[in-house]
């Protein structure tokens, strides 16, 4: 399982999430100790998922995130499963 980029953990704000990559991946979203909150999978494009996110509100305390773009959706529902079985976020269901 490969990498093609990673971004560094970025404020939460909508410049930043405007900035995000049109392809698929993972995201983290954390909070004010960078600890993370949620991680999620995006199948098409990292950009729109964050800003579902950003515009539902839908977890509260987002205050920094970052996303990792995969070659393609299996390697990045891999490692979203393996970081949400390793790590445990409060708001990833079990």
């Amino acid at each position: 399982m490969g990498y093609i980029s990673k971004s560094e953990v970025l404020v939460w704000n909508k410049d930043n999430i405007d900035d995000a990559v049109a392809n698929c991946g993972v995201y983290i979203l954390r909070d004010s100790s960078k600890g993370m909150l949620y991680i999620g999978v995006s199948e098409t494009a990292l950009r729109e998922s964050l800003l579902q996110h950003w515009n539902d509100k839908d977890i509260s305390d987002v205050v920094f995130f970052d996303w990792y773009e995969t070659p393609d959706v299996k390697n990045a529902e891999d490692l979203a499963k393996t970081w949400i079985n390793k790590y445990g976020p409060k708001n990833n269901k079990r």
